[in-house]
């Protein structure tokens, strides 16, 4: 018999276990339109501090993000863009993407409600429709935050530090003083604010869904090394690094796309598995019912062979002759 179908059957087997094991890792999509290095510079942050338990993907495409994002293993998608053109078409696909229970991380371009509408109200609910500025150290453009609700995601932070910047976005009233929007569903909490205008900051959001946010309304860097809020001086702030990795850890564990995702494939795994399970139990038994009957047909060919042998021996030797009468 050919062993080769059920060794293939057995391979399946153990790869749908490994799978059911270690079950689909989350994917993180980082997308920066004008900035690249930028988003590679953040994937390298989260993936120094996430390892191997996720897969960090960085986009450069917008249609690739809108077609990536509708996959069952995306864990969080940060969009590390300063401008809101850079994400005018992805509004609908990440609205959509959200509502289903997503993580997602936006600085400042989602954060411009004139540029991106119902994203900066939906999913990043900065409702930014005036522009503020930080303050300048050193001959450095800092945006200083001041912590205004505590979660225990963020607790590695201290309650008031500066980070690189230059403009923020906000919500604000004709006379441009900083409001509290209201908003329609879940739970809004400023994080961090500006400390000169109490301005919004750092924003997270949760809703009813299972779907979280983390706005960064600040943080505006440029692309020119020679620009003194560079965005490269920023990735190397630890306290940027822990900023942005906190904040993936909050809107991730929060979040129920996955996990959902993750049960259903799971289950789909598990019925694989059992499938197999019947394949390699059907493939045996076959295997055993051959071997059977090929002894059967062993001992029949045997038992023919020594009845014909008995024959041959009583006509030859056993068998006598009668004699004729006289």
């Amino acid at each position: 018999m050919d062993p080769r179908p059920c060794l293939c059957v057995l391979l399946l087997v153990l790869t749908v276990e490994v799978a059911l094991a270690s079950g689909p890792k989350p994917k993180i999509l980082v997308y920066s339109y004008d900035m690249p290095g930028f988003g590679r510079g953040v994937a390298e942050i989260l993936q120094g501090r996430l390892g191997e338990q996720v897969e960090l993907v960085v986009l450069e495409d917008p249609s690739e993000l809108s077609a990536l994002m509708s996959m069952p293993e995306v864990g969080c998608v940060v969009l590390a863009v300063m401008s809101g053109n850079e994400v005018k078409t992805l509004v609908d696909p990440l609205v959509a993407y959200f509502s289903q229970g997503g993580a997602a991380i936006g600085f400042q371009g989602c954060c411009v409600e004139q540029q991106v509408g119902r994203l900066s109200r939906d999913v990043f609910p900065a409702f930014g429709n005036a522009t503020g500025s930080g303050s300048v150290k050193d001959g450095v453009p800092v945006n200083e935050y001041v912590r205004d609700a505590s979660l225990e995601a963020f607790s590695d932070l201290p309650d008031q530090f500066d980070l690189l910047g230059q403009f923020f976005t906000y919500p604000a009233n004709a006379s441009k003083s900083v409001i509290e929007p209201q908003i329609a569903e879940g739970s809004r909490m400023v994080l961090f604010r500006d400390k000169k205008t109490n301005a919004p900051l750092v924003i997270g959001y949760e809703t009813a869904a299972g779907s979280r946010s983390v706005s960064f309304t600040g943080c505006f860097v440029r692309s020119q090394e020679t620009a003194k809020n560079y965005y490269g001086n920023l990735l190397q702030e630890p306290r940027f690094q822990a900023l942005i990795g906190d904040a993936v850890d909050w809107a991730m564990q929060g979040s129920t796309r996955h996990a959902q995702h993750s049960s259903t494939i799971g289950e789909m795994v598990r019925e694989e598995k059992e499938r197999l399970d019947a394949l390699r139990n059907h493939a045996l038994s076959a295997k055993n019912e051959r071997q059977r009957k090929k002894l059967i047909f062993l001992v029949l060919a045997w038992a023919l062979g020594l009845i014909a042998v008995f024959g041959l021996l009583y006509q030859a030797f056993l068998r006598r002759t009668p004699r004729a009468s006289r």
